[in-house]
Parts: C-alpha cells; sequence; structure tokens
C-alpha cells in the first residue's frame, strides 16, 4: 500500500468508499472492532496499518453483538465504537435510519448526533474530518461552500474568509496514534 500522507490517505479511502458494499454500517463497525482490537497494545499505528483496517473491515468478520456491548469500555477508541454501534442499532429499531432526510442529521436515544450512515460517507467524513486531505481536484461529490467562512487566524481571532482561500497542506502521517483513530471515528459519524 505503502500510505505516506494525509492525501494519500484520503485517496485510499475514496476509492474504498467507492466500491460497491451492502454491508450495513454498524456490521462494519464491528468488523473493525475485530481487526482494531488485537492491536490496541501497541502505541501506535503506521499509515498502512489504519489503511488496511479500514479496508479489511469491508469484508472481515464482524465481532458478535450481545449483551456486553451495553457495558462501558476502558479504551476510548473502544467506547467510541460501542455507542456508534448501540446508537445505529437503536436508530435502526426506531425506523430513523430509514428516513429519506437522515443525511441532515438525526440524534440517536443515547445522545449523539449523526450525519453519514453508510460504510462509503463515514470513511470518507472519517478521514477528512480527523486528517484532511481533501483537495478540490477530487471527483468525489464535496465542494467547497460558497460564501465566506468562520475560520481561527494564528492570533486567535475569528475571522471570515473565502474557502478557495483555505489550501490544507499535505501532512506526511508517519504514525497514526489511538486517539487519531478515535477522532477518525468520531469525525465518520459528524463530520459532513
Amino acid at each position: 500500500m505503502a500510505l505516506r500522507t494525509n492525501r494519500e490517505l484520503y485517496a485510499h479511502v475514496l476509492e474504498l468508499a467507492r466500491r460497491p458494499n451492502a454491508r450495513p454500517l454498524e456490521e462494519y463497525l464491528r468488523a473493525l472492532w475485530a481487526l482494531a482490537a488485537p492491536l490496541s497494545h501497541r502505541d501506535a499505528l503506521t499509515l498502512d496499518e489504519l489503511g488496511a483496517l479500514l479496508e479489511g473491515a469491508l469484508a472481515a468478520e464482524a465481532a458478535a453483538f450481545g449483551p456486553d456491548w451495553r457495558e462501558e469500555r476502558e479504551l476510548p477508541w473502544q467506547e467510541t465504537l460501542r455507542l456508534q454501534v448501540v446508537d445505529l442499532r437503536e436508530l435502526a429499531a426506531s425506523g430513523e435510519l430509514e428516513d429519506e432526510q437522515r443525511y441532515f442529521g438525526i440524534d440517536a436515544p443515547g445522545g449523539g448526533r449523526w450525519y453519514n450512515f453508510d460504510v462509503g460517507s463515514y470513511l470518507e467524513c472519517g478521514v477528512q474530518g480527523a486528517f484532511g486531505g481533501w483537495t478540490p481536484e477530487e471527483n468525489d461529490g464535496r465542494v467547497v461552500v460558497p460564501g465566506k467562512v468562520a475560520v481561527i487566524d494564528q492570533a486567535g481571532q475569528l475571522v471570515a474568509v473565502d474557502p478557495q482561500d483555505l489550501q490544507e497542506e499535505e501532512l506526511v502521517l508517519e504514525r497514526v496514534t489511538w486517539e487519531d483513530f478515535e477522532r477518525l471515528l468520531w469525525a465518520g459519524q459528524s463530520y459532513e
């Protein structure tokens, strides 16, 4: 794979998102759990390992869901995944996942706000929200918003700028910590 930068990771995930995949997001997340758990003793992952985890969960056997999924977990990334799996199960049971307007955001019974409900949008938004990497040249449907946007400048002040002037830099990601992985999970749920 040889992933080195946030842009390469984004391109990899975009390719994964474009693959036909009928796997429900909740099942994908349980498979991601099953693949990541044996690695959790390590301090960090390489970018290639993260890419392989995200790809592997497309087809890997999912961890079984049982009563223990309602119990809190010690590791923050596992707690995040646990909450997401439970949220998606509860949203499915309530019928809210069938709402055609769900991509405008829905609140789960557990309190989490969701914007992404399929594997492709979860992965694309997760990587973009956690690491960046998107460029306007991508042919993925993401667009720069019209008008000015609010950003914090180097002096810590809130300023309005044209989003075309905000160029994301390409970052070499030598290691991905579990905190980074958890950020990816949260962004997958809530980044638009």
